[in-house]
């Protein structure tokens, strides 16, 4: 049945790269350096306080939607590889980064590189690539967005995991705006410090504020509140704007229900495109599926803005739902309980402290870890049933040696096939595959 219903979600896929928008902005009490023991802005906005616990056991944070995992902070290793695990299972290549430099003017930026920086050292790991979206906002002059080109030079672009363009091997580079800088001779002093040639894209309909060094142009979601025309304006950018361009990225968004009135900030959107209980997200592969002729990429917008309510990670509202939707557009054939099993291993490396050896229960987390990262999803969710029984110390320890090691292994072999109650390391009655994977589950020293 599972393969079936696999097989009815996943369909040929598109052929172009598909990269997730990802906010390293988050934190939490324990990891904010800035403002130790407060919770991050975007958690609370002006009037939102997490500490709070709300009837429902949810914490007041300023989203219309919860994280499952809970609010967490973006340099959090557990977080970085729950994320990147869900990604890599649904298909997705890789993440864009909003990325606000070494200098600048607010005062979270030390905070943002020491997250983003956090991330895009893991992505390699899960085979995924990595390219960053430039916020030039608050460079208050043009020294501030030179030194975060430069900076991008010599910590990102070298990166066998940065994106890099097929045809050109250019490194992609992203503007959100421009914002701050808005004519084409400022743009080529910045990116002389580039060191190369990069494929530079701002948002859509902005390409002459940077002129011949932009390379194209992406699209955000928006839309004209009383005409409800946040897709008619989509297609008009994929159908009349992007084959003009030289590279041109499409968007796949599930919503933009933001939460900026209520959070005390203002009604500074306009705009609300629902989600249409996943119609939206439907709709938008749809575009980007009849489409991909024309363009070079799709950005999914976004991974985690949880504020603006554009959000792919599983929540406590939707799940997986948008993940697994999301395959039929990357062609990804992961079974849908994947993303569960994914959800179990962040919940079980939060708790393997409280085991009797937790450096022998975080390393065979860590061999759950590598069968999900190569896809083998059904030994994994095996690992986890184990890990997830009730925990004895030294459950596995046949010979009494204070370890689960190659001793009891070999005296499941030696019995194998057998009913030998001395062999049977999980106690059902037989010994077989399912004692080496209880050994496996237990591994190391009690």
């Amino acid at each position: 049945m599972l393969a079936a219903i696999t097989a009815c979600l996943v369909a040929t896929g598109t052929d172009v790269p598909v990269f997730a928008h990802y906010m390293p902005w988050f934190e939490t009490p324990e990891s904010n350096l800035e403002a130790p023991g407060q919770w991050g802005y975007h958690w609370t906005l002006q009037n939102r306080n997490p500490n709070i616990i709300l009837p429902n056991g949810q914490r007041d944070i300023a989203s219309h939607f919860y994280p499952l995992i809970g609010p967490y902070a973006s340099n959090d290793p557990d977080v970085i590889e729950y994320h990147l695990l869900l990604m890599k299972a649904a298909g997705i290549d890789g993440i864009i980064i909003d990325w606000y430099g070494v200098q600048g003017t607010n005062g979270d930026i030390g905070g943002l590189l020491r997250n983003s920086n956090a991330i895009a050292n893991k992505v390699y790991t899960y085979g995924l690539d990595f390219a960053v979206m430039l916020e030039d906002r608050f460079s208050s002059n043009i020294g501030d967005a030179v030194a975060n080109v430069a900076y991008c030079r010599d910590n990102y672009f070298d990166l066998p995991s940065y994106a890099r363009d097929d045809q050109t091997n250019e490194p992609w580079f992203f503007n959100f705006g421009p914002i701050t800088f808005e004519n084409p001779s400022t743009w080529s002093q910045i990116l002389s410090a580039a060191g190369e040639p990069v494929q530079f894209l701002p948002l859509q309909y902005q390409s002459s504020e940077v002129g011949n060094n932009g390379d194209g142009e992406f699209y955000w979601p928006t839309e004209n509140e009383a005409l409800d025309n946040h897709l008619s304006l989509l297609n008009t950018f994929y159908n009349n704007r992007a084959p003009g361009l030289n590279r041109a990225v499409g968007a796949v968004y599930p919503s933009f229900i933001d939460f900026y009135e209520e959070g005390g900030v203002g009604d500074i959107i306009g705009f609300e495109i629902p989600y249409e209980d996943g119609g939206t997200l439907e709709d938008t592969i749809d575009a980007a599926l009849a489409n991909e002729e024309s363009i070079e990429m799709v950005q999914l917008t976004t991974w985690n803005d949880f504020g603006e309510g554009t959000i792919f990670e599983p929540t406590v509202e939707r799940g997986f739902q948008d993940l697994i939707a999301l395959q039929r557009l990357t062609g990804s054939a992961a079974p849908p309980n994947a993303y569960q099993s994914i959800f179990r291993l962040f919940q079980n490396r939060k708790i393997a402290g409280e085991a009797c050896n937790p450096i022998a229960a975080q390393s065979q987390l860590e061999i759950i870890a590598t069968q999900l990262v190569l896809g083998s999803y059904a030994t994994a969710e095996l690992l986890l049933d184990f890990w997830d029984e009730d925990y004895e110390c030294c459950a596995g320890d046949l010979d009494g040696n204070n370890a689960v090691d190659f001793t009891d292994l070999l005296t499941v072999l030696g019995a194998f096939g057998t009913t030998n109650p001395e062999a049977d390391a999980n106690g059902d009655g037989a010994v077989e595959f399912a004692d080496i994977l209880f050994l496996l589950a237990r591994w190391g020293p009690c």
